[in-house]
């Protein structure tokens, strides 16, 4: 059976599917949904059969298992061609048809998950071009949501239920720019499948249609501020686990001994003042002497041991791997691949952060470590040749800083300036983790941002260049990294 790459993937708001001219029907025997859950669905716009589709689901994403996801029937939306009312060939509305679909439920928590760790921009043999429009437009939309929420772009707000009685949430915020331009850039590539839910109902010549859709502006938003909130709300639950029972649960990255080897991730715990700290392994020893450092916050050792499972447990939700340290005996370290570890660097890193772990990344990939991209902006007087060439009746302005003084941005690596082959493969790269030259580079998302937009940057006025002469620091985002101005006298 030859299977045509269709597979659509929409949000559906429990608001929609509650209304019975939704034609929402559970097909899967025995079960009920809760009336105030949203979900995603999976579906193909040819309306194949439950079969077909279920297979379609595994080739697509092996990882689902197809056969345990609900099955219903919905009524979408698809467009059609404008159909002429009343035989009137000068007047014309444009209708979509109402049809039902069969579909496959997919609970929130495991969609966001596959959703953020999906790998949506690259060339061709990295399977991007499998993906739908649908597809790729919910996972850019997930993606940004993370980094708000690790951002802390996000707000408490009241919802009244009843004149007192009120509905405490989290509410995302688009706050700068570069938030809104990129959520209105996802919206404007977005396309029908992603939020194809009828306006309304309208009978034509036997047939229901409808004039519109749901805005998809508007079906974001829905979405956004559900899941944010439900994120928010997942990742405090996990807080707490270690910082308020006198400790600190600790995952240190440590870099390979040899660049083709896998990475350890070791887990231990440590008092918060850091006098003293214990591998996970040595929790389970019977008559370990540090471990009673920890039990002393403690009514019993079971109380203690199910804390530190929990908190084990909660992390491999965050970044799945980890579950490899819960197999037979508890581990206090394992071993991930570099993909892993991209993986690891991109979001589950900043969510475990939030939810109270600390991080611990190899010396070399801190802020000022040697495996870092560092850059500076050098600013220097034009050559006296230089400036001779050009004719002027009267002394240069101050304010035209192209007379007097020349700047150049320089990327470094390891105190040394990269050549601009480099330079340029680094910027267009979308991985957290670059192998350049045998040496694993990390490079956060904010330093890729940053060299793209000094590629090509000039330095506007005089003023400005006195300025950052004087403060000898330049800030390119608010609450963005701080990087070097050079001055050089010739």
């Amino acid at each position: 059976m030859k299977l045509v790459n269709k597979l659509e993937l929409i949000y559906i708001p429990a608001s929609y599917w509650n209304e019975p001219l939704s034609g929402f029907e559970l097909i899967s025997k025995g079960k009920q949904l809760p009336r105030n859950s949203s979900f995603f669905l999976l579906w193909n716009p040819t309306n194949p059969s439950e079969k077909e589709l279920t297979e379609h689901i595994k080739l697509s994403f092996p990882t689902i298992p197809a056969n345990k996801l609900l099955t219903c029937k919905i009524s979408f939306a698809v467009p059609v061609h404008s159909l002429k009312a009343d035989n009137d060939t000068k007047s014309s509305t444009q209708f979509f048809e109402v049809s039902s679909f069969i579909g496959k439920i997919m609970p929130i928590a495991p969609t966001v998950k596959l959703l953020f760790q999906l790998e949506i921009i690259g060339g061709q043999d990295r399977g991007v071009k499998r993906f739908s429009n649908s597809i790729k437009t919910w996972a850019f939309l997930t993606k940004l949501i993370f980094e708000l929420l690790n951002n802390g772009k996000f707000i408490p707000i009241l919802e009244p239920i009843t004149r007192e009685r009120y509905n405490g949430q989290w509410r995302l915020l688009l706050k700068s720019q570069k938030d809104k331009n990129r959520f209105k850039t996802i919206l404007n590539n977005s396309s029908w499948p992603a939020f194809c839910l009828p306006i309304n109902f309208i009978r034509v010549n036997g047939t229901i249609k409808s004039d519109g859709l749901w805005h998809p502006s508007y079906v974001f938003s829905i979405f956004m501020d559900n899941i944010g909130d439900y994120l928010k709300n997942w990742t405090q639950s996990a807080q707490g686990f270690t910082l308020k029972h006198g400790f600190t649960f600790n995952l240190e990255l440590k870099y390979p001994k040899k660049p083709e080897d896998d990475w350890p991730l070791s887990f231990y715990l440590s008092l918060q003042d850091g006098a003293k700290s214990i591998p996970l392994n040595e929790l389970w020893e019977v008559n370990n002497f540090k471990k009673k450092e920890f039990q002393k916050f403690f009514e019993n050792d079971g109380q203690f041991l199910e804390i530190i499972l929990r908190a084990l447990g909660a992390a491999s939700k965050i970044f799945p791997p980890i579950k490899r340290a819960l197999l037979e005996n508890i581990q206090s370290e394992i071993k991930l691949t570099s993909i892993e570890v991209m993986d690891f660097l991109k979001y589950p890193k900043d969510i475990l952060i939030q939810s109270g772990f600390n991080i611990i990344l190899p010396d070399v990939f801190r802020r000022d470590g040697k495996q870092r991209l560092s850059a500076r902006l050098i600013i220097r007087s034009k050559n006296e040749k230089t400036i001779r060439k050009g004719t002027h009746s009267v002394l240069p302005s101050m304010f035209d800083i192209s007379s007097m003084l020349e700047s150049k941005w320089e990327v470094t690596l390891e105190g040394k300036k990269i050549s601009d082959e480099k330079f340029n493969s680094l910027i267009n790269s979308t991985a957290p983790l670059i192998n350049l030259s045998g040496k694993w580079i990390l490079v956060d998302q904010q330093n890729i941002e940053d060299l793209k937009s000094i590629k090509d940057s000039e330095m506007k006025s005089y003023m400005d260049a006195l300025k950052l002469g004087l403060t000898g620091k330049i800030q390119l985002q608010e609450n963005g990294i701080k990087y070097d101005v050079i001055v050089e006298v010739r």
